[in-house]
């Protein structure tokens, strides 16, 4: 090998070393982050999606958001979904109710994205968690219709929002 090729290996793996140490920090804020796939891009009301939350490793407030992705297929303005969170140590049960805007009054998709778009949607107020709590948050739709055409992946995201953290 020539001295130039040792050099120039060198000067790429220097510029890759913030990339390389990006990818592999974790996002301490984040309890959870997680999408279930829909198979066959329609979700049914009775599909409850399922999400583990494991042990929680700080005390405080929590923003749980709910994500969803969807084609254009979706063809509905808005998605009324259930969250249901089952917690214990100290034990919590609670049901909320979120709306999803999809599209604008115009028709126009609102979630991020071209051929597939991502809605994230928090709910209204923080979930309080305890250090060592752990448990299940389920999601499940509450629309007329039993399919939903169109929803290709369901997630969740709980986030530390303390200040100071």
């Amino acid at each position: 090998m020539r001295p130039n090729s040792i050099n120039y290996i060198i000067l790429l793996w220097l510029a890759a070393l913030p990339l390389l140490i990006g990818a592999c920090s974790v996002d301490s804020s984040v309890a959870l982050r997680s999408y279930n796939h829909i198979e066959g891009s329609e979700w049914n009301s009775v599909d409850k999606q399922s999400f583990v939350l494991d042990t929680v490793s700080t005390t405080g407030d929590y923003r749980l958001s709910v994500g969803l992705r969807a084609t254009k297929e979706v063809q509905l303005r808005e998605i009324y979904i259930v969250v249901e969170q089952q917690l214990h140590n100290p034990a919590l049960y609670q049901k909320d109710t979120l709306k999803v805007l999809l599209t604008d009054e115009q028709g126009n998709m609102m979630g991020k994205g071209l051929a597939l778009h991502e809605y994230v949607t928090p709910l209204s107020r923080p979930v309080h968690l305890h250090k060592g709590q752990s448990g299940e948050i389920t999601l499940g739709h509450i629309m007329r219709r039993t399919q939903l055409k169109g929803i290709t992946d369901v997630g969740i995201k709980i986030e530390y929002e303390d200040s100071g953290h």
